[in-house]
This record gives C-alpha cells, structure tokens and sequence, in this order.
C-alpha cells in the first residue's frame, strides 16, 4: 500500500491545499527552517492549511548544511524550538555539496542529529537522492538505522498527482526505503509552478500534537505576554507559532491566534 503526497516550501507560494486535497494530495511534508535557523517563511501557513484542509503534515525537512557533529545538533534544536512541541517526522535533507567526501564524519553527524529529533519524541528520517545515496551512504550502511526518503525521477516530463511512476524506477537501497520523490515537475491544482510529488509506503503518522493545537481570539486591550502567561507559554514560542505576528507588540481585537 502506498499514499501520494507533496512536499513544499516557500517557493510554492501560498497553497491553497483545499483544491489540492481535492487533487489527490493524501499527505504534506513542509520545510520547516531556513538556511540561517529562521522559520521557512510558509511554514505556518502550510502547517495550519493543510490541517484546515484535512492533508495530514506527515513530516517536516531540513535542508541541512551540517558539516560537524555540533552543527548537527545545534540545527536540530534549532527545529525543535520552531516545531514548539509538535511532533512530526523530521527529515534531514542530506545533499549539499558541504556534505561530501566526508567518510564516515557523514555517518556521526546524521545520527547526533537523530539522536536529538527523537529524544524530543520525534521519529527522524533522511532524505537524499539516489547518487548521493549510493556514493556517500551506502558504504556506511551498517552505521545508519533510520529510514529513507529517496529522490530517484523516471523522466523530466510534469506528472499530475493521480500519474503513477513506473514501478520498475523504484529506488533499491539497503536502508527501509520509506517514501519515493518520483518527480521534481509535479502539477497539482492548488499550488503554483511545479512541485515534488511523492509516493510513501507507511501509515500517515501526524505526531499527537498535531491535532492538539489550542487557539486563542484575542480581545481588546490583551498583550502577547498576558496570552502567554494565561497559557503557561511564552511570546516567543507563540510568535513562532503564528508567522502573521511580527511584531510582539502588534495583535489586534478578534485576530485568532495559535498559543500551543
């Protein structure tokens, strides 16, 4: 059994994830931080509308520039003080350039960064293309326990979400292969321009805070830190919360705010 989802960052603009849940869409994974630790600038807007929309958030990923074991672990923070208790899968998305020729240097870093996502509650994947895989992972295979997200594309041509890949291009590696990225040119109603389309082989798992999120309607004359001392939280983690704030000191009356 398999399900079809689509991963997106902010270079797909605002989704309307409606029209694609319509489309076909089953599943979402969102990027969830940027190059300097900053929030992917879509990122709330896709959590929240893909929820809205009834797409299950199966993971979030993490371009990563890690080329130390402490870098590693720094940026996993990093993502979990973004998530602010939600817990997806993480994937970390192992494919710069900064990564590789770094022997088995590569191998530890993967697994610290692991190691923290799932002290968290977290689980924790890699994603990476097949080449990458195969040059710089496989020799090291014994070493990595976690599953695999792998890019491998049949063609160039643009794939609607309801197309299947060929099965034969199915990636073989010796790690669980968990989902496929079978095209970078998917064309799916809802989102602009091309996107990734993607073929898991689990269940859908979203994290127990994922469909435990708590709003709040702000009313005349509340302050950001009086919400966050009501909720026992604090006004960074709901300013990260909700990408629409920019400002701690700027809320207005009737705005619908998420505080957990």
């Amino acid at each position: 059994m398999s399900v079809k989802g689509i991963d997106v960052s902010s270079y797909q603009g605002t989704v309307d994830w409606r029209r694609a849940a319509a489309a076909g869409v089953e599943f979402a994974v969102l990027k969830v931080i940027r190059k300097d630790l900053s929030p992917d600038r879509q990122f709330e807007n896709n959590w929240t509308g893909a929820a809205a929309a009834g797409v299950p958030v199966q993971g979030v990923y993490n371009y990563s520039y890690a080329s130390t074991v402490g870098k590693a672990k720094s940026d996993a923070e990093a993502v979990l003080g973004i998530l602010a208790g939600r817990t997806p899968m993480v994937w970390l998305d192992v494919e710069d350039s900064v990564m590789k020729g770094l022997g088995q240097k590569l191998e530890k870093i993967i697994n610290a960064y692991g190691e923290v996502i799932t002290a968290a509650g977290c689980k924790f994947g890699v994603y990476t293309g097949l080449s990458f895989y195969n040059s710089y992972m496989k020799p090291y295979a014994d070493q990595i326990s976690c599953p695999f997200w792998i890019a491998r594309y049949p063609g160039s041509a643009s794939m609607s979400i309801t197309a299947d890949p060929a099965e034969s291009r199915r990636p073989k590696i010796a790690h669980e292969l968990y989902g496929w990225q079978y095209s970078a040119r998917g064309r799916v109603p809802g989102v602009n321009g091309n996107v990734d389309l993607d073929e898991f082989y689990a269940a859908i798992e979203t994290g127990k805070a994922a469909s435990a999120a708590v709003t709040y309607r702000v009313r005349s004359g509340d302050t950001l830190s009086e919400i966050a001392k009501k909720y026992d939280t604090t006004v960074g983690a709901i300013m990260a919360l909700n990408s629409s704030i920019t400002d701690a000191n700027r809320i207005y009356a009737n705005q619908v705010i998420r505080v957990k």
